[in-house]
Protein backbone atom coordinates (compact mmCIF):
# COMPACT_ATOMS: atom_id res chain seq x y z
CA UNK A 1 0.00 0.00 0.00
CA UNK A 2 2.65 2.59 0.83
CA UNK A 3 4.45 1.61 -2.06
CA UNK A 4 1.59 2.54 -4.28
CA UNK A 5 0.87 5.57 -2.65
CA UNK A 6 4.71 6.45 -3.06
CA UNK A 7 4.31 5.81 -6.50
CA UNK A 8 1.04 7.90 -7.46
CA UNK A 9 3.37 10.90 -4.84
CA UNK A 10 6.19 10.50 -7.32
CA UNK A 11 4.42 10.60 -10.20
CA UNK A 12 2.46 13.92 -8.71
CA UNK A 13 5.89 14.88 -8.32
CA UNK A 14 7.72 14.35 -11.52
CA UNK A 15 5.18 16.03 -13.75
CA UNK A 16 4.56 19.15 -11.60
CA UNK A 17 8.83 19.59 -11.86
CA UNK A 18 8.50 19.29 -15.38
CA UNK A 19 5.65 20.97 -16.89
CA UNK A 20 5.65 24.35 -18.47
CA UNK A 21 2.97 25.25 -16.75
CA UNK A 22 2.95 25.62 -12.81
CA UNK A 23 0.76 23.04 -11.17
CA UNK A 24 -1.22 22.48 -8.01
CA UNK A 25 -2.01 19.63 -6.14
CA UNK A 26 -4.75 18.50 -3.94
CA UNK A 27 -6.44 15.54 -2.87
CA UNK A 28 -10.12 14.73 -3.88
CA UNK A 29 -12.84 12.09 -3.65
CA UNK A 30 -14.67 12.30 -6.28
CA UNK A 31 -16.34 8.47 -5.37
CA UNK A 32 -16.15 5.34 -7.15
CA UNK A 33 -12.80 3.59 -8.40
CA UNK A 34 -11.26 6.86 -8.08
CA UNK A 35 -11.72 7.69 -4.68
CA UNK A 36 -8.77 9.03 -2.54
CA UNK A 37 -6.94 10.70 -5.29
CA UNK A 38 -3.89 13.02 -5.78
CA UNK A 39 -5.34 16.13 -8.29
CA UNK A 40 -3.08 17.90 -10.34
CA UNK A 41 -4.45 21.68 -11.70
CA UNK A 42 -3.17 24.22 -13.46
CA UNK A 43 -2.41 26.47 -10.51
CA UNK A 44 -3.95 29.56 -12.65
CA UNK A 45 -6.78 27.95 -13.98
CA UNK A 46 -7.78 25.59 -11.32
CA UNK A 47 -11.60 24.61 -12.68
CA UNK A 48 -10.54 23.44 -15.91
CA UNK A 49 -11.63 19.76 -15.95
CA UNK A 50 -9.90 18.98 -19.33
CA UNK A 51 -6.39 19.71 -17.36
CA UNK A 52 -7.34 17.83 -14.21
CA UNK A 53 -5.42 14.60 -13.45
CA UNK A 54 -6.88 11.66 -10.79
CA UNK A 55 -4.09 9.40 -9.17
CA UNK A 56 -5.62 6.78 -6.68
CA UNK A 57 -3.25 6.67 -4.06
CA UNK A 58 -3.95 3.20 -4.10
CA UNK A 59 -2.86 2.30 -7.29
CA UNK A 60 -6.08 1.42 -9.02
CA UNK A 61 -6.04 4.00 -12.29
CA UNK A 62 -5.18 7.59 -13.37
CA UNK A 63 -8.67 9.38 -14.26
CA UNK A 64 -8.05 12.43 -16.89
CA UNK A 65 -10.74 14.26 -19.33
CA UNK A 66 -9.34 12.03 -22.21
CA UNK A 67 -8.41 8.27 -20.72
CA UNK A 68 -8.65 6.18 -17.71
CA UNK A 69 -5.13 4.05 -17.35
CA UNK A 70 -5.89 1.39 -14.95
CA UNK A 71 -3.51 -0.64 -12.42
CA UNK A 72 -1.10 1.75 -13.52
CA UNK A 73 1.65 0.67 -10.46
CA UNK A 74 2.72 -1.92 -12.93
CA UNK A 75 3.23 0.57 -15.75
CA UNK A 76 5.39 2.92 -13.82
CA UNK A 77 7.57 0.16 -12.52
CA UNK A 78 8.39 -1.10 -16.03
CA UNK A 79 8.16 2.24 -18.13
CA UNK A 80 7.83 5.82 -15.85
CA UNK A 81 8.50 8.38 -18.80
CA UNK A 82 6.20 6.94 -21.09
CA UNK A 83 3.34 7.37 -18.58
CA UNK A 84 3.58 10.67 -17.34
CA UNK A 85 4.16 11.22 -21.31
CA UNK A 86 0.61 9.98 -21.59
CA UNK A 87 -0.79 11.49 -18.66
CA UNK A 88 0.90 14.78 -19.95
CA UNK A 89 -1.06 14.60 -23.28
CA UNK A 90 -4.15 13.65 -22.13
CA UNK A 91 -4.08 16.61 -19.91
CA UNK A 92 -2.87 19.22 -22.00
CA UNK A 93 0.80 19.17 -20.52
CA UNK A 94 4.03 19.93 -21.96
CA UNK A 95 7.01 18.14 -19.45
CA UNK A 96 10.42 18.92 -20.34
CA UNK A 97 13.35 16.79 -20.25
CA UNK A 98 14.79 17.79 -16.88
CA UNK A 99 13.17 19.36 -14.05
CA UNK A 100 12.35 23.05 -14.19
CA UNK A 101 11.07 23.91 -10.95
CA UNK A 102 11.43 22.30 -7.14
CA UNK A 103 8.12 21.14 -6.00
CA UNK A 104 10.65 20.82 -1.84
CA UNK A 105 7.09 20.17 -0.22
CA UNK A 106 6.12 17.14 -2.57
CA UNK A 107 9.14 15.56 -2.35
CA UNK A 108 9.60 15.65 1.32
CA UNK A 109 5.80 14.24 1.38
CA UNK A 110 7.12 11.19 -1.04
CA UNK A 111 9.85 10.71 0.23
CA UNK A 112 8.37 10.25 4.18
CA UNK A 113 6.30 6.96 2.32
CA UNK A 114 9.27 4.84 1.30
CA UNK A 115 11.27 5.65 4.71
CA UNK A 116 10.08 3.21 7.91
CA UNK A 117 10.79 5.57 10.52
CA UNK A 118 7.71 7.59 9.16
CA UNK A 119 5.27 4.09 8.60
CA UNK A 120 3.20 5.08 11.46
CA UNK A 121 2.25 8.29 9.79
CA UNK A 122 -0.44 9.25 8.03
CA UNK A 123 -0.79 12.11 5.04
CA UNK A 124 -3.82 14.34 4.70
CA UNK A 125 -5.18 17.41 3.21
CA UNK A 126 -6.12 20.24 5.34
CA UNK A 127 -9.34 20.74 2.94
CA UNK A 128 -11.83 17.74 2.38
CA UNK A 129 -13.06 17.52 -1.09
CA UNK A 130 -15.58 15.09 -1.70
CA UNK A 131 -19.26 14.25 -3.42
CA UNK A 132 -20.95 15.20 -0.85
CA UNK A 133 -19.08 18.17 0.51
CA UNK A 134 -16.02 20.11 1.82
CA UNK A 135 -15.07 20.92 4.80
CA UNK A 136 -11.76 21.90 6.98
CA UNK A 137 -10.47 18.06 7.69
CA UNK A 138 -10.11 17.56 11.84
CA UNK A 139 -6.54 16.37 11.28
CA UNK A 140 -5.59 20.57 10.35
CA UNK A 141 -8.79 21.53 12.69
CA UNK A 142 -7.07 20.28 15.66
CA UNK A 143 -3.53 21.50 15.06
CA UNK A 144 -2.72 24.63 17.07
CA UNK A 145 -0.57 26.44 14.59
CA UNK A 146 -2.83 26.39 11.78
CA UNK A 147 -2.88 30.17 10.61
CA UNK A 148 -6.00 29.47 8.46
CA UNK A 149 -8.21 26.93 10.86
CA UNK A 150 -11.36 29.87 11.73
CA UNK A 151 -11.30 30.55 7.85
CA UNK A 152 -13.51 27.10 7.44
CA UNK A 153 -15.80 28.64 4.22
CA UNK A 154 -13.30 29.14 2.24
CA UNK A 155 -11.24 26.46 0.26
CA UNK A 156 -8.41 28.67 -1.48
CA UNK A 157 -6.48 29.16 1.34
CA UNK A 158 -6.18 25.81 2.66
CA UNK A 159 -5.36 24.04 -0.43
CA UNK A 160 -1.76 23.82 -0.55
CA UNK A 161 -1.70 22.81 2.75
CA UNK A 162 -1.11 19.13 4.12
CA UNK A 163 -1.07 17.46 7.50
CA UNK A 164 1.09 14.82 9.13
CA UNK A 165 -0.46 12.65 11.73
CA UNK A 166 0.15 10.21 13.84
CA UNK A 167 -2.89 8.46 15.08
CA UNK A 168 -5.01 11.37 16.58
CA UNK A 169 -2.08 13.73 17.03
CA UNK A 170 -1.28 16.16 14.26
CA UNK A 171 2.93 16.58 14.43
CA UNK A 172 3.11 19.44 11.52
CA UNK A 173 1.58 20.81 8.45
CA UNK A 174 3.17 22.07 5.38
CA UNK A 175 2.72 24.00 1.92
CA UNK A 176 2.68 22.54 -1.47
CA UNK A 177 2.91 26.33 -2.99
CA UNK A 178 5.29 28.21 -0.47
CA UNK A 179 7.42 25.04 1.12
CA UNK A 180 6.69 26.21 4.98
CA UNK A 181 6.78 23.62 7.05
CA UNK A 182 5.40 24.28 10.91
CA UNK A 183 5.35 21.57 14.08
CA UNK A 184 2.85 20.99 16.55
CA UNK A 185 5.84 22.92 19.07
CA UNK A 186 5.02 26.23 16.59
CA UNK A 187 8.77 25.78 15.13
CA UNK A 188 9.06 26.57 11.29
CA UNK A 189 10.85 26.02 8.57
CA UNK A 190 11.13 25.96 4.69
CA UNK A 191 11.57 22.72 2.87
CA UNK A 192 13.07 23.82 -0.09
CA UNK A 193 15.99 24.63 2.24
CA UNK A 194 15.94 22.70 5.44
CA UNK A 195 14.11 19.65 4.29
CA UNK A 196 16.68 17.44 6.42
CA UNK A 197 16.45 19.01 9.23
CA UNK A 198 12.68 19.34 8.93
CA UNK A 199 12.73 15.63 8.61
CA UNK A 200 14.88 14.95 11.88
CA UNK A 201 12.38 17.03 13.59
CA UNK A 202 9.21 14.98 12.18
CA UNK A 203 11.46 11.55 14.04
CA UNK A 204 11.69 13.03 16.64
CA UNK A 205 8.37 14.49 17.32
CA UNK A 206 7.18 10.63 16.40
CA UNK A 207 8.98 9.29 19.10
CA UNK A 208 8.05 11.74 21.72
CA UNK A 209 4.62 10.84 20.67
CA UNK A 210 5.78 7.05 20.65
CA UNK A 211 7.03 7.68 23.96
CA UNK A 212 4.49 9.23 25.72
CA UNK A 213 1.99 6.91 24.71
CA UNK A 214 4.03 4.36 26.84
CA UNK A 215 4.21 6.66 30.04
CA UNK A 216 0.17 7.01 29.48
CA UNK A 217 -0.37 3.03 29.04
CA UNK A 218 1.39 2.16 31.84
CA UNK A 219 0.00 4.93 34.29
CA UNK A 220 -3.31 3.65 33.20
CA UNK A 221 -2.39 0.13 34.18
CA UNK A 222 -1.41 1.38 37.58
CA UNK A 223 -4.31 3.23 38.39
CA UNK A 224 -6.90 1.00 37.78
CA UNK A 225 -8.67 0.48 40.99
CA UNK A 226 -8.46 -3.28 40.07
CA UNK A 227 -4.56 -3.29 39.74
CA UNK A 228 -4.48 -0.93 43.45
CA UNK A 229 -2.74 -3.92 45.03
CA UNK A 230 0.98 -3.61 43.93
CA UNK A 231 0.53 -0.20 46.39
CA UNK A 232 0.24 -2.19 49.77
CA UNK A 233 3.04 -5.07 48.33
CA UNK A 234 5.34 -2.57 47.52
CA UNK A 235 4.63 -0.81 50.84
CA UNK A 236 5.26 -3.98 52.67
CA UNK A 237 8.31 -5.07 50.66
CA UNK A 238 9.56 -1.45 51.89
CA UNK A 239 9.08 -1.88 55.63
CA UNK A 240 10.28 -5.81 55.83
CA UNK A 241 13.63 -4.94 53.83
CA UNK A 242 13.85 -2.00 55.98
CA UNK A 243 13.51 -3.74 59.20
CA UNK A 244 15.91 -6.47 58.14
CA UNK A 245 18.50 -4.72 56.45
CA UNK A 246 20.64 -4.78 59.77
CA UNK A 247 20.33 -8.54 59.66
CA UNK A 248 21.26 -8.38 56.47
CA UNK A 249 24.49 -6.63 56.35
CA UNK A 250 25.78 -8.55 59.65
CA UNK A 251 25.65 -12.44 58.44
CA UNK A 252 27.42 -10.80 55.08
CA UNK A 253 30.09 -9.39 56.85
CA UNK A 254 30.96 -13.19 58.34
CA UNK A 255 31.99 -14.32 54.62
CA UNK A 256 34.13 -13.73 51.79
CA UNK A 257 32.04 -13.72 48.05
CA UNK A 258 34.71 -15.51 46.38
CA UNK A 259 35.03 -14.36 42.74
CA UNK A 260 33.88 -15.43 40.13
CA UNK A 261 30.60 -16.14 41.79
CA UNK A 262 28.53 -13.26 42.79
CA UNK A 263 26.21 -12.57 45.59
CA UNK A 264 22.16 -11.23 45.00
CA UNK A 265 18.94 -11.17 47.21
CA UNK A 266 15.81 -11.06 45.70
CA UNK A 267 12.91 -9.34 47.46
CA UNK A 268 11.41 -12.99 48.80
CA UNK A 269 14.65 -13.90 50.76
CA UNK A 270 14.74 -10.24 51.96
CA UNK A 271 11.42 -10.39 53.39
CA UNK A 272 12.16 -13.31 55.45
CA UNK A 273 15.67 -12.32 56.35
CA UNK A 274 14.76 -11.65 60.07
CA UNK A 275 14.65 -15.27 61.16
CA UNK A 276 16.62 -16.51 58.32
CA UNK A 277 19.03 -14.71 55.34
CA UNK A 278 19.01 -16.64 51.69
CA UNK A 279 21.64 -15.16 49.01
CA UNK A 280 21.62 -16.64 45.45
CA UNK A 281 24.92 -17.10 44.46
CA UNK A 282 25.25 -16.54 40.55
CA UNK A 283 27.88 -17.31 37.65
CA UNK A 284 27.46 -15.29 34.87
CA UNK A 285 24.36 -14.04 35.83
CA UNK A 286 22.85 -17.47 36.13
CA UNK A 287 21.88 -18.64 39.82
CA UNK A 288 23.95 -22.09 40.51
CA UNK A 289 23.54 -22.51 44.36
CA UNK A 290 21.24 -20.95 47.32
CA UNK A 291 23.52 -19.43 50.40
CA UNK A 292 21.44 -20.16 53.39
CA UNK A 293 22.44 -18.50 56.59
CA UNK A 294 20.02 -19.83 59.38
CA UNK A 295 22.20 -20.92 62.79
CA UNK A 296 24.88 -22.17 60.38
CA UNK A 297 26.76 -20.78 56.27
CA UNK A 298 25.62 -23.78 54.26
CA UNK A 299 25.45 -23.82 50.35
CA UNK A 300 22.13 -25.60 48.61
CA UNK A 301 22.20 -26.41 45.19
CA UNK A 302 19.40 -29.23 44.64
CA UNK A 303 17.11 -26.60 42.87
CA UNK A 304 19.78 -26.10 40.05
CA UNK A 305 21.47 -29.15 39.79
CA UNK A 306 20.24 -29.50 35.93
CA UNK A 307 20.86 -26.16 34.86
CA UNK A 308 24.20 -26.69 36.22
CA UNK A 309 25.33 -29.69 34.37
CA UNK A 310 23.65 -28.37 31.19
CA UNK A 311 25.34 -25.37 30.99
CA UNK A 312 28.43 -25.54 33.02
CA UNK A 313 29.18 -29.43 33.14
CA UNK A 314 29.03 -28.89 36.79
CA UNK A 315 28.41 -32.04 38.52
CA UNK A 316 28.36 -31.47 42.05
CA UNK A 317 25.24 -31.52 44.18
CA UNK A 318 24.85 -29.81 47.59
CA UNK A 319 22.49 -30.37 50.33
CA UNK A 320 23.75 -28.05 53.17
CA UNK A 321 27.48 -28.41 52.66
CA UNK A 322 29.22 -25.71 55.23
CA UNK A 323 30.54 -22.98 53.23
CA UNK A 324 33.63 -23.33 54.74
CA UNK A 325 33.59 -27.49 54.60
CA UNK A 326 35.66 -29.37 51.70
CA UNK A 327 32.63 -29.97 48.98
CA UNK A 328 31.75 -25.84 49.30
CA UNK A 329 35.63 -25.01 48.61
CA UNK A 330 35.31 -27.64 45.91
CA UNK A 331 32.26 -26.41 44.25
CA UNK A 332 34.05 -22.66 44.52
CA UNK A 333 37.04 -24.31 43.15
CA UNK A 334 35.12 -25.63 39.99
CA UNK A 335 34.09 -22.45 38.70
CA UNK A 336 37.07 -20.33 38.96
CA UNK A 337 38.61 -23.00 37.33
CA UNK A 338 36.06 -23.12 34.48
CA UNK A 339 36.30 -19.03 34.65
CA UNK A 340 40.11 -19.09 33.52
CA UNK A 341 39.62 -20.96 30.42
CA UNK A 342 36.45 -20.16 28.89
CA UNK A 343 34.82 -19.15 25.68
CA UNK A 344 32.69 -16.87 26.46
CA UNK A 345 31.09 -16.78 23.34
CA UNK A 346 30.26 -19.99 23.27
CA UNK A 347 27.79 -19.63 26.69
CA UNK A 348 23.84 -21.19 26.10
CA UNK A 349 22.79 -18.04 24.35
CA UNK A 350 19.51 -17.68 26.81
CA UNK A 351 22.30 -16.96 29.02
CA UNK A 352 23.78 -14.16 27.08
CA UNK A 353 21.26 -11.37 29.05
CA UNK A 354 22.28 -12.45 32.37
CA UNK A 355 25.72 -13.21 31.75
CA UNK A 356 25.65 -9.05 30.49
CA UNK A 357 23.74 -7.77 33.38
CA UNK A 358 26.14 -9.01 35.80
CA UNK A 359 29.54 -7.92 33.92
CA UNK A 360 27.81 -4.74 34.10
CA UNK A 361 27.12 -4.68 37.48
CA UNK A 362 30.82 -6.10 38.35
CA UNK A 363 32.02 -2.85 36.21
CA UNK A 364 29.81 -0.27 37.83
CA UNK A 365 30.48 -1.42 40.69
CA UNK A 366 34.20 -0.58 40.65
CA UNK A 367 35.56 1.59 43.44
CA UNK A 368 38.71 3.07 41.52
CA UNK A 369 36.81 5.42 38.51
CA UNK A 370 40.27 4.99 36.92
CA UNK A 371 39.40 1.37 36.52
CA UNK A 372 35.99 1.69 35.37
CA UNK A 373 34.93 2.46 31.60
CA UNK A 374 32.17 4.87 32.68
CA UNK A 375 32.95 6.62 36.16
CA UNK A 376 30.06 8.31 38.31
CA UNK A 377 28.23 5.32 38.23
CA UNK A 378 27.06 2.36 40.48
CA UNK A 379 24.81 0.22 41.15
CA UNK A 380 21.44 0.18 43.58
CA UNK A 381 22.31 -2.41 46.45
CA UNK A 382 20.09 -3.37 49.00
CA UNK A 383 22.36 -4.01 52.39
CA UNK A 384 25.31 -4.00 49.76
CA UNK A 385 23.89 -6.83 47.62
CA UNK A 386 23.09 -6.97 44.27
CA UNK A 387 19.31 -6.74 44.20
CA UNK A 388 17.21 -7.83 41.07
CA UNK A 389 14.55 -4.59 41.39
CA UNK A 390 10.85 -6.34 40.17
CA UNK A 391 7.88 -4.46 39.40
CA UNK A 392 4.56 -5.42 38.24
CA UNK A 393 4.66 -4.66 34.70
CA UNK A 394 5.53 -7.32 31.92
CA UNK A 395 7.13 -5.42 29.59
CA UNK A 396 9.19 -7.56 27.64
CA UNK A 397 6.83 -6.62 25.07
CA UNK A 398 7.14 -3.07 24.13
CA UNK A 399 4.21 -3.47 22.16
CA UNK A 400 1.83 -4.83 25.25
CA UNK A 401 2.39 -3.43 28.45
CA UNK A 402 0.55 -5.56 30.90
CA UNK A 403 -0.16 -5.63 34.25
CA UNK A 404 1.59 -8.71 35.97
CA UNK A 405 1.46 -8.29 39.73
CA UNK A 406 3.58 -10.72 41.29
CA UNK A 407 4.52 -12.23 38.12
CA UNK A 408 5.85 -8.92 36.80
CA UNK A 409 9.43 -8.82 35.05
CA UNK A 410 12.23 -6.59 36.81
CA UNK A 411 14.60 -4.24 35.73
CA UNK A 412 17.51 -5.33 33.89
CA UNK A 413 20.02 -2.94 35.59
CA UNK A 414 19.18 0.13 38.27
CA UNK A 415 21.97 2.86 39.48
CA UNK A 416 22.71 5.85 40.79
CA UNK A 417 24.60 8.22 38.02
CA UNK A 418 25.74 11.22 38.70
CA UNK A 419 28.66 13.41 41.11
CA UNK A 420 26.64 13.11 44.13
CA UNK A 421 23.99 14.64 46.32
CA UNK A 422 21.34 16.40 43.83
CA UNK A 423 23.41 15.81 40.71
CA UNK A 424 22.63 12.22 40.93
CA UNK A 425 19.64 10.59 39.41
CA UNK A 426 18.25 7.08 39.70
CA UNK A 427 18.85 5.66 36.27
CA UNK A 428 16.61 2.26 35.06
CA UNK A 429 18.40 0.32 32.01
CA UNK A 430 17.08 -2.05 29.85
CA UNK A 431 19.75 -4.31 28.36
CA UNK A 432 20.05 -6.16 24.76
CA UNK A 433 22.52 -8.66 24.16
CA UNK A 434 21.89 -7.60 20.64
CA UNK A 435 21.46 -4.77 18.12
CA UNK A 436 19.59 -5.63 15.04
CA UNK A 437 16.92 -3.98 13.33
CA UNK A 438 13.79 -6.20 14.31
CA UNK A 439 14.32 -5.29 18.01
CA UNK A 440 16.01 -1.89 17.85
CA UNK A 441 17.11 0.58 20.28
CA UNK A 442 13.62 2.39 20.14
CA UNK A 443 11.98 -1.22 21.60
CA UNK A 444 14.49 -1.20 23.80
CA UNK A 445 13.80 2.23 25.73
CA UNK A 446 10.11 1.43 25.32
CA UNK A 447 10.74 -0.81 27.36
CA UNK A 448 13.20 1.05 29.69
CA UNK A 449 10.56 3.86 29.85
CA UNK A 450 7.78 1.80 31.06
CA UNK A 451 9.72 0.37 34.05
CA UNK A 452 10.99 4.21 34.98
CA UNK A 453 7.59 4.58 34.81
CA UNK A 454 6.57 2.42 37.04
CA UNK A 455 9.48 4.15 39.71
CA UNK A 456 8.30 7.64 39.40
CA UNK A 457 4.35 5.72 40.96
CA UNK A 458 6.01 4.03 43.36
CA UNK A 459 8.17 7.35 44.53
CA UNK A 460 5.66 9.40 44.50
CA UNK A 461 3.48 7.02 46.62
CA UNK A 462 2.40 8.62 49.89
CA UNK A 463 0.23 5.87 51.70
CA UNK A 464 3.01 4.58 54.52
CA UNK A 465 5.45 7.31 53.04
CA UNK A 466 6.26 4.04 50.68
CA UNK A 467 7.83 6.39 48.24
CA UNK A 468 10.04 7.80 50.72
CA UNK A 469 10.98 4.68 52.15
CA UNK A 470 11.73 3.25 48.98
CA UNK A 471 13.91 6.56 47.57
CA UNK A 472 15.87 5.57 50.90
CA UNK A 473 16.75 1.88 50.12
CA UNK A 474 18.21 3.24 46.55
CA UNK A 475 20.43 4.89 48.35
CA UNK A 476 19.47 8.40 48.48
CA UNK A 477 19.32 10.76 51.63
CA UNK A 478 17.13 13.38 51.97
CA UNK A 479 13.76 13.83 50.68
CA UNK A 480 11.54 12.89 47.28
CA UNK A 481 12.86 15.91 45.11
CA UNK A 482 9.64 17.88 44.22
CA UNK A 483 11.16 17.65 40.86
CA UNK A 484 11.95 14.32 39.99
CA UNK A 485 13.94 13.09 37.10
CA UNK A 486 14.47 9.84 36.19
CA UNK A 487 17.10 8.70 33.68
CA UNK A 488 16.13 5.71 31.20
CA UNK A 489 18.43 4.12 29.35
CA UNK A 490 18.82 1.33 26.62
CA UNK A 491 22.18 -0.62 26.87
CA UNK A 492 22.81 -2.67 23.76
CA UNK A 493 26.07 -3.75 21.61
CA UNK A 494 27.69 -0.86 19.55
CA UNK A 495 26.92 -1.24 15.96
CA UNK A 496 25.89 -0.10 12.97
CA UNK A 497 22.27 -0.43 14.25
CA UNK A 498 23.03 2.57 17.10
CA UNK A 499 20.69 5.11 17.33
CA UNK A 500 21.12 8.36 19.12
CA UNK A 501 18.15 10.40 17.92
CA UNK A 502 15.80 9.83 21.08
CA UNK A 503 19.38 11.41 23.63
CA UNK A 504 17.93 13.76 26.35
CA UNK A 505 14.45 13.77 25.04
CA UNK A 506 12.10 14.56 28.59
CA UNK A 507 8.52 12.40 28.95
CA UNK A 508 6.75 14.65 31.46
CA UNK A 509 4.87 12.94 34.33
CA UNK A 510 3.05 15.44 36.20
CA UNK A 511 5.66 17.83 37.32
CA UNK A 512 8.25 15.37 37.04
CA UNK A 513 10.37 14.39 34.11
CA UNK A 514 11.73 11.10 32.92
CA UNK A 515 14.96 11.65 30.65
CA UNK A 516 15.88 9.54 28.08
CA UNK A 517 19.75 7.81 27.33
CA UNK A 518 21.91 5.08 25.48
CA UNK A 519 24.62 3.37 25.93
CA UNK A 520 26.22 1.43 23.51
CA UNK A 521 29.48 -1.20 24.62
CA UNK A 522 31.89 -3.53 23.00
CA UNK A 523 32.71 -6.33 25.09
CA UNK A 524 35.75 -9.06 25.18
CA UNK A 525 36.26 -11.65 27.08
CA UNK A 526 33.60 -10.88 29.57
CA UNK A 527 35.24 -7.84 29.93
CA UNK A 528 33.97 -3.86 29.12
CA UNK A 529 36.21 -2.43 26.67
CA UNK A 530 34.30 1.03 25.22
CA UNK A 531 31.06 2.31 26.39
CA UNK A 532 29.49 4.85 24.16
CA UNK A 533 27.08 6.89 26.27
CA UNK A 534 24.87 10.18 27.06
CA UNK A 535 24.79 9.92 30.35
Amino acid sequence: MRKNEYAAWDIAESIMSRSRVPLQIMKMHPCSGQYNCLALLPATAPFNTKSLALINLHGESIRTAAELISSYPMRYKKDKESLLQEIARNCGYILVPDPMRKVACVQFLRDLLLDEKFNSCSIATAWYDESYGTHLDVSAARFPFYDNKNMADEAAPHLPWWTISVGETTLAMCNTVSDEFVTISGSRCSLSSQSEAACLELHKMILQNEFDEVVTSVLSLLNQPQEDDWKSRYSGYANEIEANSANIQSVRRTFCEWDPLKLYINVSSSKKAGNKVQFELRYLGQTVADLISKKDLVLNTAAYDKNNARDFKCGIHLTGADWRGKEAKEFRRFFKDRNKHIDFSGLNPSNEEHRLESLFLSEFSEAHSSKKALSNIQPVKIAKIRFPMPTPLSASNHKAVKYSGIRGGGIDILTRTGKGGKATNLCIMELKDENVKSEPPKDAIKQAIAYATFIHELLRTQADETGQKWWKLFGFGGKVPDKLILFASCVMPANSNMDKSFSGMELAIGNDIIRLHYLYFEECKNKIIRIETSL
